[in-house]
């Protein structure tokens, strides 16, 4: 990826997922290619050339969808952009945040700044410009069904556009057209094809999936650290996270969460049989299991990388108008069938993680299972009664049931619309929307399962503490002795914003 003086250009490399999350943090670094410029100044005037020569062109001057069948005329060409946004805009449903909203539009950037959709490099500057501001449309999260793109959705960053509708300034809602005239940003008419380009194409579902990416991914670190403090806590052998082992099952996540899950803990090396057996010769599956059930997730956040990243860089606009061959291909590139997929395998994947992180949790308050740790992990005492964190893990099951049901498959759900033009639908952004929603649950259970594992730590005499800044600052939330409900938001918060555990442990 070339990097320009001040930022990262779009427009003539693949941009990254970290890079995508980089720009979305810091949206003056967003610079567009000189080379990318050029490219869109020639697709622009193919365009106009080619409906100089009398050419059909779907969306320019043709109807949308099972309309496309219509001609317009010239009364109708200059009408028909703003009606396409018009006739839209019909979104239901919570408003996307603004950190969402904002992806949604880089999302949409990236692909138009590569100068094969025909509209004037004029309309990518005002872009680029008012991303760059930290503006984003306010955008509902419902009335995309992933066929011809996400077009309800991005008809809200078309109309934004125009200074339209509503959007995010400061990360507070306002009046589009209020705040326009506030930072004297000038009205802009969308014509040609730039409404449809902005509109038909699968940035909405790219964007959410690329956050929920990020989330699994830093769930996955957060749960493999947590389940080797929690084997830590119960004394088990790292026999059963062994180098040998896990490398002859040959797959690579496998391998490598074991040597994480080693690496990250204090365990007993002494092989498995050799002490005196009180209880089963091996643990239950929750941990001897653990290395198999995190490298499915490592493995699938890999090849699920790759795809996204494809996405986000890949044209996805129809037609395509394109200043090398000189052609303008009418084609299907909206379809959003890889983002759908990948949401449903990566909230399938989440939903076995949450599940294994729910079972280890009961295992560790199970007085018959935890190796002395107690019931509940305190001890009974008759004349007064303590229940310890015996609810925690109750409503961890809960959370693990709720994530356990997002994780249905959404890209098998395909339905005819739209008088059977859209005969066969991705439901992509329904899958992606899904997605962030089984993500942020997620996190909750992550925070639920993190503060049993440190009180099982905490109170295990058989080890040491880790010494783990991470470690640290979670157990002073215990020791500020405050409510359950209080202490489990503090964890939540301090799980999403923490920054002095690594991005990555693999």
């Amino acid at each position: 990826m070339r990097k320009g003086k001040l930022g990262i250009e779009l427009g003539s490399r693949v941009i990254t997922i970290e890079e995508f999350l980089k720009l979305l943090k810091n949206p003056p670094l967003v610079e567009w290619s000189q080379d990318a410029q050029h490219q869109s100044r020639a697709s622009y005037e193919l365009l106009i050339q080619k409906l100089q020569e009398g050419k059909i062109i779907y969306g320019v001057n043709t109807g949308f969808g099972e309309e496309g069948r219509f001609v317009l005329n010239s009364q109708g060409l200059n009408a028909l952009q703003a009606e396409l946004v018009s006739y839209h805009g019909c979104g239901t449903g919570p408003l996307l945040s603004p950190f969402e909203s904002r992806a949604l539009y880089l999302s949409r950037l990236i692909t138009l700044s590569q100068g094969y959709s025909g509209v004037r490099p004029e309309l990518i500057e005002r872009m680029v410009a008012l991303f760059r501001l930290g503006l984003a449309p306010a955008i509902p999260s419902q009335g995309s069904i992933g066929a011809s793109g996400d077009l309800t959705p991005l008809s809200y960053l078309a109309a934004f556009m125009m200074g339209k509708r509503r959007c995010w300034y400061n990360d507070q809602l306002h009046v589009t057209a209020t705040v326009f005239q506030q930072l004297q940003i000038p009205t802009f008419h969308l014509e040609g094809r730039e409404a449809l380009a902005i509109m038909n194409g699968t940035a909405f579902m790219t964007a959410l999936a690329i956050l929920g990416w990020k989330g699994v991914h830093r769930i996955l670190n957060y749960a493999t650290l947590l389940t080797a403090w929690a084997a830590q806590a119960l004394n088990l052998e790292d026999e059963f996270f062994g180098e040998v082992p896990n490398r002859l099952k040959g797959h690579p996540g496998i391998l490598q969460s074991a040597n994480a899950i080693r690496q990250a803990s204090h365990l007993s090396p002494q092989p498995v049989g050799s002490q005196p057996i009180s209880q089963n010769i091996q643990p239950r599956y929750s941990f001897r299991c653990a290395p198999q059930v995190l490298g499915l997730v490592q493995d699938t956040l890999t090849w699920t990388k790759d795809w996204l990243e494809r996405e986000l860089n890949g044209i996805d606009d129809n037609p395509i108008v394109d200043p090398i061959t000189k052609r303008i291909y009418h084609n299907g590139n909206f379809s959003g069938f890889q983002v759908s997929f990948a949401g449903d395998a990566l909230r399938q994947v989440l939903s076995v993680l949450i599940s294994l992180l729910d079972r280890q949790a009961q295992l560790l308050l199970d007085a018959s299972q935890n190796r002395g740790l107690g019931p509940n992990l305190v001890d009974w005492n008759p004349e007064k009664p303590n229940f310890g964190l015996k609810a925690v893990g109750i409503a961890l099951s809960a959370l693990a049931a709720e994530v356990q049901q997002l994780a249905n498959s959404v890209v098998v759900l395909t339905r005819p619309s739209e008088s059977g033009n859209q005969d066969i639908v991705s439901l992509g952004a329904t899958s992606a929307r899904l997605f962030r929603q089984a993500e942020q649950l997620g996190f909750w259970a992550l925070a639920h399962h993190a503060r049993i594992v440190v009180h099982a730590l905490a109170r295990s005499s058989r080890t040491k503490l880790p010494n783990q800044p991470l470690f640290d600052s979670l157990y002073q939330l215990i020791l500020k002795d405050r409510g359950l409900e209080e202490e489990l938001g503090s964890f939540l918060q301090l799980l999403i914003n923490d920054e002095s555990f690594g991005k990555n442990i693999f």
